[in-house]
This record gives structure tokens, sequence and C-alpha cells, in this order.
């Protein structure tokens, strides 16, 4: 059996997941600390992770701790869509780290005019206003959000190009 490594010791940002992958070779079993015997294992809470590589010559174990936190929010935004109904980059919206509040998302068009509006980082613009696809070309967003409860507004402005 081959040396096997979960990684370093992690902190991430609660809601997230993080997926450890260990390869086994051919003819080794695994087992994490749960009894799992995946290659792979879906973290989702602060713990102490194990998992064991074994065969009849032999075992190798390794571990890793995870601790989650509660982050700041932060959004990341693309800087172009392709709504075309492909299931590939269809909406618009940021990808979010930690926790929003107040979260109040507009897309405007060239003159201005608010086309788009969520209040739910979960909800993105699919390239349309008033039921039909916007035209190619370039369109501002603004977002304002709090990054703590009943903490100041915080608003961060950007264009996105709707390709097709």
């Amino acid at each position: 059996i081959g040396d096997i490594s979960l990684g370093n010791d992690t902190t991430i940002c609660i809601g997230q997941t993080l997926t450890l992958s260990v390869d086994a070779g051919t003819g080794n079993s695994i087992k994490w600390q749960d009894g799992a015997t995946t290659s792979t294992y879906v973290v989702t809470t602060t713990g102490y992770y194990t998992v064991t590589v074994y065969n009849d010559c032999g075992t190798v174990t390794d571990d890793i701790t995870v601790t989650y936190k509660a982050c700041e929010g932060k959004p990341d935004f693309p800087n172009a869509f392709t709504p075309n109904g492909d299931g590939n980059n269809d909406t618009f919206k940021p990808h979010v780290t930690g926790t929003m509040y107040d979260y109040d998302l507009r897309i405007y068009n060239r003159w201005g005019e608010q086309i788009f509006i969520s209040k739910d980082s979960k909800t993105g613009w699919d390239g349309r206003y008033k039921g039909t696809l916007v035209d190619v070309g370039t369109y501002v967003w603004m977002l304002s959000y709090k990054k703590i409860l009943g903490g100041p507004s915080n608003v961060v402005k950007g264009e996105v190009t709707v390709i097709r």
C-alpha cells in the first residue's frame, strides 16, 4: 500500500462543503471513521476525519481536522454569462462565500433602466426583461448587502456581458 494524504488541517466557511478523497489503489479497501467505504467523503461539519486503507499485507491511515467558521459575506461575480438555455452559465449571480444579510441585486440596461432585482443570493438573472431575452451587450449590476446582521451596508458595482 502506498502513502495516502488527506491534506493539511483546514478551516472553511459555514455552508461550504469539503470533499476528501483517497486513491486506495487496486485490491485495497477503504474505511472512514464512521465506517463509510467510498473513495470520497463529503465533510459538512467541524470534526476529526480519519481514513484507513488496508489489505491483507498492511494498513495505512491518515487524518485531517476540519473546522467550520462563520465567514463575512463576500460576493464574487462573473463578468459574462450565456443565457441560451443550454444549462451552462444561463444565469447571472454571484458566488457567495459566507453569509450575507439584506441582499439586494439590481441589473440595469445601458439607459439606466432597472431590468432585474433579486433579494435572494440563490436567484440569478436569466437574461430576460419582461419575459424576453435581452440583447447581447453589457449591463450594469449593483449589489447592496450587509456582512453582519444590523451592520452597515456594503455596495459593489460592476458590469456583466450577455453573450450568445
